[in-house]
Formats: C-alpha cells, structure tokens, sequence
C-alpha cells in the first residue's frame, strides 16, 4: 500500500507498507494530515493508482452482504456493495491484500472487485450493515466452541490447514453454528471420545498422520459415534476414493477449492435430512408391476419414487434401487410426480429430474417441501447442467443432494444409501 500512495505522491505514504488491520486507520491518517488532503481525496488518489474505482457507500446490497459474515467484514474492515453471479464488488482501504482477497473468494465464491475507501468509512458502514463486532473476550480457544452461537448444532471442523480451519469456521459460525476445530485425525478422534455433543463432523482427507478415512471409520465403528453425520472434504477427484468413503458410511463428498455458500448449504441439508434405517431384505424373483406401481420384489424395503421423463433413465434407476433392496415407483412428469405425492403417504424418498416439461424439478421441490405431509421426505436431483446458480436454488429450496448426469450407478446408489443413513438434528 505504502508504494501505491507515494506513486500516486503523498507524503508520508510509507506509514501503509507496515499497516494491517486497525493500524490502517491510523496510517490512513498519517498519510492524510502530512499531505494536507482530504480522506476523499487520499481515496480517489489511491483508487487511480491502481485502476480500480471509488467506492460508494450508499448503496449496499442486502444480498451482497449475506455473502460475507460479520466476524469477516469487521476483521478485516471491508463492506460488501453488489454482487453478481460471478463477481462481488468490497469497499476496502487496502486493495493490494492478497490475503484479504483470497479469504472473500473462497467465502463468497466469487471473484473479488474492490473498491477504495477510507477505513473510517467504511468501519461505520460495516457497524450499519451488521452491528457491532463480536467481542474479543467471548472467544475461546481453536479447540474450543465458540460462545457466539450457544444454542447452534455444535459441528467438529477437522483439517490440517489454518486457513482452511479459519474459512469453515468463519462460514459456519456466520450461519449460527457453534465450531470446535481439530488440527488432525488423532486430535479428532480424542475429541469425539471425550465428548457427545458434536451433530455433525466435516474431514479434510488428505492429513497426517491419519487420513480423513481413518478417522471416518473409527467414527462408524463406535456405537456412541456412529449416527454422527460426516462431510468429507478433499482436493482429490478419484471415483476409488469418493466410492470408498461412501462405503464406509461419509453423507457427503465435496471437492476442495470449497465454493463457501454451496459448503453451508449442503450442511444444512445433511442436518436437515431425516434417518431410515435398513434396506429390506435381499432381492426375490417375483415379476415386477406396471412402471407407475411400486414393485413388490422388496415390499419391506423404504418406498422410491423416481421422477424422470426419460424412460431410459426411469428404467436404469429402477434396476440399481431394486437391485438394492428398495421398493420404487415412477412418474413421467412433475404433475403426475405431484398426484402421486398427493394421493398416497408412504414414498421415504424421491428422486427427480431437473430438466422437465411442463414443471421441471425446482418447482416439484418446492410443491414437496411447501405441504405439511410431504415437506420432510428426502429428495435428490440429478440434473446434466453444472450451472451454480441452479445448484444454489436448489439447495435454498431444501434439496438433500445434488447429482450431475450422466449418473454413475454405484455412486447414485451409494448417495441415496448416504441420505437415508444421515442423522436430523432436531
């Protein structure tokens, strides 16, 4: 910051090169009074040296500042002003901080515009937009949870990397959760032993000396641990891998870098997703019904109802959930998906397609979780687009998982394993 000012020829422009956090008010100032300059001026000075704009603090978008928390925004004195899908416009009083950049990307998961401001002003407009900071004194160590958030589902965040620990903590506490943070699998694992209050568990997979599977599997195999869910996180995209986790009882699989909004999201439907236990017995010979009726190969086993209006795709995801023990019912479409719905009460899971016509699946989500008796069946969309936002929407709009086509079958019957498996926190 210091070489921007005194290219841009203030006097006393070195006093930023030391500056960080709150000593930017301060060297803001220095700069100010020993070039006789207005705080604007030094603003729009610094802002033409390196090619970005002024900010304007008058005009914050609401959406825009849901993207950031506010432990966030007041560490590291930046205000968000606009976002769209790809970009999110930050008033700061420092646009050279690499780290302060890195840490909004991976929040928000958006590129990063700012937009130059005195710290002075833009400290008033974080206290408008979020109130004031969290007290320093109410926080307890990394190990320990934080006070912010007493009465949150309490989520163990287990990784080897400070800035990863730092990010999920930031995002989760942001969202009324209360976090403990372990720095590797022993450390986990000795946490889990002494203590029952963890709803939910998150992995990083590649850590020393044991790897996020250890650690998933010690989980699964005690009886006091075993019902808690799991997120495995990991920078890998090996199927052996993702297959395997699956097999050894994680609820969901997420690839590092982590989008910030789509991680939240995806924990708050594995807290949201309700338990079914087992699967009914092993598959029969007995002939199967008409494609609209369930079969009665496995009439013990948890109800599907599979919504697709290709009939290949109908057809295929009806073998591999009765191969398994499932019972499973079709519909062609989101109306008849919806009369279905309406006219009997026993479907424990439905899976549908995003893509369809007249009603594609976000509007037969919504339809499900809008009624008293449907809103707590679990559903899973499969979809052929990678468009976040739709992913987003979904999300928002209470699904439990999400998968691109085209389906790998073993991985989509592992997933719909996964949801019946995960734990409600109630």
């Amino acid at each position: 910051m210091g070489a921007v000012a005194e290219a841009a020829a203030f006097i006393g422009a070195s006093d930023l090169d030391a500056a960080t956090g709150s000593q930017m008010t301060k060297a803001w100032r220095i700069v100010q009074r020993a070039a006789d300059i207005s705080l604007a001026d030094l603003a729009s000075g610094i802002a033409a040296e390196v090619h970005i704009p002024v900010a304007d603090l008058k005009q914050v978008d609401p959406q825009s500042a849901a993207l950031i928390p506010g432990e966030v925004a007041h560490r590291r004195n930046v205000l968000p002003l606009s976002c769209t899908q790809k970009n999110v416009s930050v008033a700061t009083a420092n646009p050279l901080s690499k780290e302060t950049e890195r840490e909004i990307a991976a929040l928000t998961g958006r590129a990063v515009d700012f937009r130059v401001a005195s710290p002075s002003e833009i400290a008033t407009g974080v206290l408008t937009v979020y109130g004031t900071a969290p007290s320093s004194t109410s926080r307890k160590p990394d190990q320990e949870p934080s006070s912010r958030h007493p009465t949150g589902p309490h989520i163990l965040v287990v990784d080897d990397d400070i800035e990863q620990r730092t990010l999920f903590r930031s995002v989760l506490e942001g969202a009324g959760f209360r976090v403990s943070v372990a720095v590797d699998g022993p450390e986990a694992i000795a946490m889990l032993n002494s203590r029952t209050d963890f709803d939910l568990v998150t992995l990083d997979y590649w850590m020393e000396p044991m790897n996020g599977l250890r650690v998933l599997q010690h989980i699964r195999e005690k009886r006091e641990t075993a019902r808690i869910p799991v997120i495995m996180l990991t920078g890998s995209d090996d199927r052996q891998i993702e297959m395997s986790l699956f097999e050894a009882g994680v609820d969901d699989y997420l690839a590092k870098p982590i989008d910030a909004p789509l991680f939240l999201l995806r924990v708050q439907a594995v807290l949201r997703t309700g338990v079914l236990a087992g699967y009914g017995p092993s598959p029969s010979s007995t002939s199967r019904k008409p494609d609209q009726e369930p079969s009665s190969r496995h009439p013990t086993g948890p109800h599907i109802l599979v919504v697709d209006d290709d009939i290949e795709q109908r057809t295929l995801f009806r073998s591999v959930l009765e191969g398994a023990g499932f019972r499973v019912s079709v519909a062609v479409d989101g109306p008849e998906a919806i009369a279905m719905l309406n006219s009997r009460t026993d479907f424990d899971l439905v899976t549908l397609d995003y893509w369809m016509e007249p009603m594609n699946g976000l509007r037969v989500l919504q339809h499900i979780r809008e009624k008293r008796e449907t809103a707590r069946i679990p559903v899973i969309m499969l979809t052929g687009s990678d468009d976040r936002q739709i992913e987003m929407s979904l999300f928002e709009a209470g699904v439990d998982d999400y998968l691109a086509k085209p389906i790998d079958a073993p991985l989509f019957l592992l997933r719909v394993q996964a949801v019946f498996r995960r734990k409600q926190f109630a």
